[in-house]
Formats: structure tokens, C-alpha cells, sequence
């Protein structure tokens, strides 16, 4: 790939999925032999569409941003996937993520969104968005956030249930 030798040196990486023609990226982005070392790379955005994600297999999506390693990373937002694990130093991280309903069908797990935080303690923003939150939602244990100087909730409907259990979700 003519990418890969050059990514060393990429300082923003912003993927918006528009359809299933990007799926042939993603795989290369998480194939064995694409670079995981980014040592300049300070803003990561990721956008995807619900609907991709099922059709592509959300595993493989996942994949490529939580085995890249990130030493300076600044801010990182994602919207509709929470990704497995960071490696970035989360004392230096802004962390968004974004979840937009789909006709109201499908629910976050916010066990993942648990593992996620846990080893990033020290995260010192976090902002969350979620266009519709309903019952029956999954929850892990919290995380404890330590460091966390900024958090930010966008809530625009959803059940009181719900909304206890996104926020049962960290400490």
C-alpha cells in the first residue's frame, strides 16, 4: 500500500462511511501488515452508519482503531460504535462518542462502553451524545474516571430506565 509507510506521519485520520464501497478500506486498515504505530497522529474522527456496520461485521470495524497506538492522541470521536480498547494516553484525550437512533430498533451496549473507559481513568473529557435511548440496554460495571474534568451528556429522548443505566456506566 502506498499508504502505509507515510502513516507515521499523519497527524488527523477522519473516515466517514457512506456505504458498503468503504468496506474494502476497512479491511486494509485492519489487515496484519497496515502500520499500528502512530506516533504524530493527535485527532481521530470516525463516522459510521448503523446499517454499514451490520451489513460489514461491527467486529471488523472495531479492529483497526483499538490496535493502533496512539501516543499523542489529543481527541478522538466516534460516532455509532464504541470501540473495544484505546492505546493513547488518556490524560490528554477528549473523548466523544455519538449514537443516532435508527427508527428506534437498536440499543447500545454499554458494557463495551464500561471496558472502554476503565483503563482510561485518567480521561480528563468525555462527551457523549445519544439521539434515543430505550429500555433494555446492557450494563457493565462502572468505570471509575478519576481524572475526568469535563463530562458532557446529550440525551435527546429516551426512557428514565435508560438514561439510569448510560449513567450507571461511569464514576
Amino acid at each position: 500500500s502506498l499508504v502505509g509507510p507515510h502513516a507515521c506521519r499523519w497527524k488527523s485520520f477522519t473516515f466517514n462511511e457512506r456505504g458498503a464501497d468503504e468496506v474494502p478500506l476497512l479491511e486494509i486498515l485492519a489487515s496484519e501488515s497496515y502500520p499500528k504505530f502512530y506516533p504524530s497522529l493527535r485527532h481521530v474522527k470516525l463516522n459510521y452508519h448503523y446499517d454499514e456496520i451490520r451489513r460489514s461485521g461491527e467486529a471488523n470495524l472495531r479492529t483497526f482503531i483499538s490496535y493502533w497506538q496512539m501516543p499523542i492522541l489529543e481527541s478522538l470521536s466516534v460516532a455509532n460504535f464504541i470501540p473495544s480498547r484505546l492505546h493513547a494516553s488518556p490524560s490528554r484525550l477528549t473523548l466523544k462518542l455519538e449514537y443516532y437512533e435508527n427508527n428506534g430498533m437498536i440499543g447500545w451496549d454499554f458494557s463495551r462502553l464500561s471496558l472502554l473507559l476503565t483503563p482510561l481513568n485518567t480521561l480528563r473529557e468525555l462527551s457523549i451524545t445519544v439521539h434515543a435511548i430505550y429500555d433494555g440496554v446492557h450494563v457493565g460495571p462502572p468505570a471509575i474516571l478519576k481524572g475526568l474534568e469535563k463530562l458532557s451528556l446529550r440525551i435527546s429522548k429516551g426512557s428514565p430506565d435508560a438514561l439510569q443505566a448510560l449513567l450507571a456506566s461511569f464514576e
